[in-house]
Parts: C-alpha cells; sequence; structure tokens
C-alpha cells in the first residue's frame, strides 16, 4: 500500500459516517445498504484496485462524490516564464527568471476541489548560472468547502552561485467534512533547474 492509498484508507471510516447522514436525509430506509456500497467502494479505492464500476456507483451519490479526490492525483500544468535579454550583458542587470507551477485536484464527481500555485523566482544569467533565489510564494485558487489550507511544510532551495540548483515548496491541505478531518495530505513541488537556466518542475498533491 502506497502513502495515497493508505491515507484513502483512513478516509474509509469517517466518510460513512458522513455518507450514512447524507443518504438518511434523502431516502432512510436505503440509506443502511447505501452507506455499505459506497464504503465498499471507497475500500476498492484504498487498495488502489477500483473498478469502473466502483467509481461509477460512487457518482451515483454526488453529495458523497465530490468530497472524493480523484483516482490518480492531481494534474500539473507547468507553465515556463523568462525574459528576454534587450541589450549587451555588460550593461545589463542580473535579470529575475520566473517559473510558475499549476496543480489542480479534481473530485471523483469531476469538479474542481482546488488548484495550487507554485511560483519561483531566480536572478541568474544562462552562461552565469543561479546567483540569488527570490522568494517562492503559493496560494490556492478554486478551493472546495472540504479544503482547509494549513501551514507552509517545505520552503527550500539548493545553495548559490551555481550553474544549476533547485527549490522545494510544500503545503498541508486538510479534506473536512462536518466535523470529521478525514485526510491531511501535503502538495510539495518541486523545481529542478539545469544549466542554461532551463526548468523542469514534477510534484504531486499525495
Amino acid at each position: 500500500m502506497n502513502i495515497l492509498q493508505s491515507r484513502i484508507a483512513r478516509w474509509v471510516a469517517p466518510l460513512g459516517v458522513v455518507a450514512a447522514t447524507v443518504l438518511a436525509t434523502a431516502a432512510p430506509a436505503g440509506a443502511a445498504t447505501g452507506t455499505a456500497s459506497i464504503e465498499s467502494a471507497l475500500r476498492n479505492v484504498s487498495a488502489g484496485h477500483a473498478t469502473s464500476a466502483d467509481l461509477a456507483f460512487i457518482r451515483q451519490h454526488p453529495e458523497i462524490a465530490d468530497k472524493i479526490p480523484a483516482p490518480g492525483g492531481p494534474v500539473l500544468t507547468k507553465v515556463l516564464m523568462t525574459p528576454k535579454l534587450l541589450g549587451p550583458p555588460s550593461q545589463m542587470p542580473i535579470p529575475s527568471w520566473p517559473y510558475e507551477a499549476q496543480y489542480t485536484q479534481y473530485s471523483t464527481l469531476g469538479n474542481v476541489m482546488y488548484t495550487w500555485h507554485v511560483h519561483y523566482a531566480l536572478n541568474g544569467l544562462p552562461w552565469a548560472g543561479i546567483t540569488n533565489w527570490e522568494e517562492t510564494t503559493d496560494w490556492l485558487t478554486d478551493v472546495s468547502s472540504v479544503v482547509v489550507i494549513g501551514e507552509l511544510t517545505a520552503n527550500t532551495h539548493s545553495a548559490v552561485p551555481s550553474s544549476t540548483g533547485w527549490a522545494i515548496r510544500s503545503r498541508h491541505l486538510q479534506y473536512c467534512v462536518l466535523t470529521y478531518c478525514y485526510a491531511n495530505t501535503y502538495p510539495h513541488s518541486r523545481l529542478d533547474v539545469s544549466e542554461g537556466l532551463s526548468g523542469v518542475i514534477t510534484g504531486s498533491a499525495s
């Protein structure tokens, strides 16, 4: 069982209580059977072998499905922005090179649960490497009502000056329904800068 699967496994019990509450409100007579089936489907998701039938069943209950992150984790959109050199290097200040990443987490129902933005910036020149790291920032947009934004858990970068480098950012997020917080996740982002200041961004929201 991997880290994400073990975290999903811890969601099953409290979500079972939430499912019972939702289903009991909608259809008291069928609540017990419905809750048991949802818990079974959630356990299959946590074990990493959810079938299309499991996901289809969960989607039949949008109140529950919209609170469950979709299998496979977030969608990563990488945006690389670089300034243009507008004059002789000897007459220019060392420019800022911004890199931005976006990580979007969808629910099992297909709606956005959040989009996490991470903005990196460094000073340097392609032929000279990194001379300084500027402040790394992050923020969330399109945040679902079940997502609670927590503290920053990592904000570090490699030593400078250097021809290559890296920077890492991570934040604590919780999923909470009613009075239950049923998951703690730690989205993390990493920027690797190679010679020439070419950047590659990776990361996940598990």
